[in-house]
């Protein structure tokens, strides 16, 4: 684990020291974006006229404050000589002032920065002004610069250099995209970020690291707002305040830096955010206390502390935990925290190179961020890649699972079925084919007069298992059509005996797509009805008639005319089965005897017939 840990730190100082080297080279050119190459004049000395009317020499670059909400104006007049008429106009590179500027050539106004752009506190103006050869005399000639500062206290102005176009323009150039292109694209950077962040926030609570990184990049979008002073010249209002949204932004990147680690302290540092913003404006806009000291005395520093005790955190972390991007984004503090202290530097008057690297310093920790979100993102996809397929392997699996599981009940449900099927075939064998059966048998065993009966008996049978058959043989047909194959196998063979039929179902509604079982269980109890009427009366009549019963029903009616011949009856098992079978018709049997004869009523519900 010491190892690893080890190893941890030299790949973090490595890298941390790295990129500070590249950050000293980067400053070891900074004298190409402050002097142009092959210039004859550079003018670094000055008569100077302060705001009291005081004057004297002063040498350049030079930097001032000025009280709080004042403005004053400085005059800067520089002399330069020349020794013959210049063959075009020349140029006075000004690389750096701040705030505001007029320019007089011996006496004409050439230059006024309020029409070419206004100040933006987080920048330094430049200025490449043309000297009309018109203006130009041989000899001495006299360069003023006016430069007002106010009401913000920080007032500023280089060494000017004169000389011709080519000679100065691809360094104005250089800082010309450093303040008016690049500074815009790190601002729109951070505005789209702002957005990203809290919008995933805003639908991923949890997810506290998007919801601190859309606050830090509210607050840095708001302190780089002033590049659209020129679009909305009203924002220079508000950015005389900018500096004391720094407290608020130090703890948002603290909050960010926090959320990348294992501690959770974003209830406590919001908090903090809230009472240290809030007690920031009482003192300027309640107190009174001007904004420039409050942003220097206490904004600024509190910033650079933030982005160093965010540093130390994420190196820690980095050193467990070595994740690119949270390495990265350590290297973006690093770089950070020079460039503030850079710039702070600046403004103090400890250095006076005028040019701010917040802009660089900033812009590789936004890289950074940018980088650590699509890495964050591409981790969240990777891993809901893994979640979806391990869940198409478990979907497979369960798949199946289920498959076999319905191919196992299947079976179950098609043995059930042959079984059940069996039984009812047996019981209608048993009921019709074997009780007929058994008859011949027993009538086999008489004397030879009983040769009639048993031929009887055999054609019963027969006629039993054709009806059985017959019934089977189809899927689904109208009631209509099993009556009429009941009238041709049993009712029929009674005509040929001399019994007198009546066949009546023109009152019988219609009635489609009947089950085999269902006509099956019907024609069972009209038979044994008639095999009744057969058995115990002397029977000269049977009238079977079907028609509506109700609203929902039908009838069909067995009426027999025939004394009894005396046979002993009794609920029998043929009455019992005849009140079973109509049961699962979900219909019921009404019996009535007389000594004329007797009927059996098979009411149905007509719902119950239609599959």
């Amino acid at each position: 684990m010491t190892g690893t840990r080890t190893g941890g730190l030299v790949r973090v100082m490595l890298t941390i020291g790295l990129a500070v080297a590249v950050v000293v080279l980067l400053a070891a050119s900074l004298e190409r974006f402050l002097t142009a190459p092959d210039l004859s004049l550079s003018l670094s000395s000055a008569e100077f006229v302060s705001p009291d009317g005081a004057s004297g020499d002063q040498s350049l670059p030079y930097f001032w404050r000025t009280p709080y909400d004042q403005t004053e104006e400085r005059s800067f007049t520089l002399s330069f000589h020349l020794d013959s008429p210049p063959q075009g106009d020349l140029y006075a590179y000004v690389p750096f002032y701040e705030q505001r500027m007029q320019v007089r050539l011996n006496g004409a106004d050439v230059y006024d920065s309020r029409s070419v752009g206004r100040w933006d506190p987080l920048s330094l103006a430049t200025a490449l002004v043309p000297l009309s050869r018109d203006i130009l005399v041989v000899g001495g000639n006299r360069l003023t610069l006016v430069v007002g500062s106010g009401p913000v206290p920080m007032g500023g102005l280089s060494t000017v250099f004169v000389g011709p176009l080519e000679a100065v323009q691809s360094v104005y150039y250089a800082r010309v995209f450093l303040k008016d292109t690049a500074r815009p694209i790190l601002f729109g950077m951070q505005l789209f970020l702002a957005i990203s962040g809290l919008l995933v926030f805003r639908f991923r609570p949890a997810d506290r690291t998007f919801g601190w990184l859309g606050l830090l990049m509210t607050f840095t979008s708001f302190l780089g707002a002033g590049v659209l002073a020129n679009i909305v010249p009203d924002i220079e209002i508000i950015m005389r305040y900018a500096f004391l949204m720094l407290p608020a932004t130090a703890l948002s990147l603290l909050g960010f830096s926090l959320s990348l680690t294992r501690y959770d302290l974003s209830r406590q540092i919001f908090v903090l955010l809230l009472v240290v913003t809030c007690a920031a404006f009482i003192l300027s806009l309640g107190l009174g206390v001007p904004a420039g000291d409050i942003s220097f005395g206490f904004s600024v520093p509190f910033m650079i502390v933030s982005v160093l005790i965010s540093s130390v955190i994420l190196i820690r972390t980095s050193i467990s935990e070595p994740l690119p991007e949270i390495l990265l984004f350590v290297v973006g503090l690093v770089l950070l925290a020079i460039g503030l202290v850079h710039d702070f530097a600046i403004r103090l008057g400890f250095i006076e190179n005028g040019l701010l690297l917040g802009v660089f310093s900033r812009l590789f920790s936004v890289v950074a961020i940018a980088i650590f979100i699509v890495r964050r993102v591409v981790s969240q996809a990777e891993q809901l890649d893994r979640a979806a397929g391990q869940l198409r392997v478990r979907l497979n699996e369960k798949e199946q699972e289920l498959t076999a599981m319905y191919e196992e009940q299947r079976k179950r449900d098609a043995a059930q079925l042959i079984d059940e099927e069996r039984s009812r075939i047996t019981a209608d064998l048993h009921d019709g084919v074997a009780g007929h059966l058994t008859t011949i048998v027993a009538l086999s065993e008489q004397p030879e007069q009983a040769t009639g009966d048993i031929r009887q008996s055999a054609r019963n049978a027969l006629m039993d298992l054709r009806l059985v058959i017959d019934t089977m043989a189809v899927k689904s047909e109208s009631l209509r059509y099993y009556l009429g194959l009941f009238r041709d196998r049993v009712v029929q063979p009674l005509e040929n005996l001399g019994i007198e039929i009546v066949w009546s179902t023109t009152r019988l509604p219609e009635v489609e797509a009947v089950h085999p079982e269902q006509a099956l269980n019907i024609m069972r109890i009209l038979q044994e009805a008639v095999n009744n009427a057969m058995r115990h009366t002397d029977v000269k009549r049977i009238d079977i008639t079907g028609q509506r019963g109700g609203p929902n029903d039908l009838t069909l009616t067995v009426r027999n005319f025939g004394a009894p011949t005396g046979t002993k009856k009794g609920s029998g098992l043929g009455i019992d089965n005849m009140r079973r079978r109509a049961q699962a018709l979900g219909g019921s049997v009404t019996l009535e005897t007389s000594p004329q004869g007797g009927n059996l009523v098979l009411t149905l519900p007509i719902a119950n017939l239609r599959q």
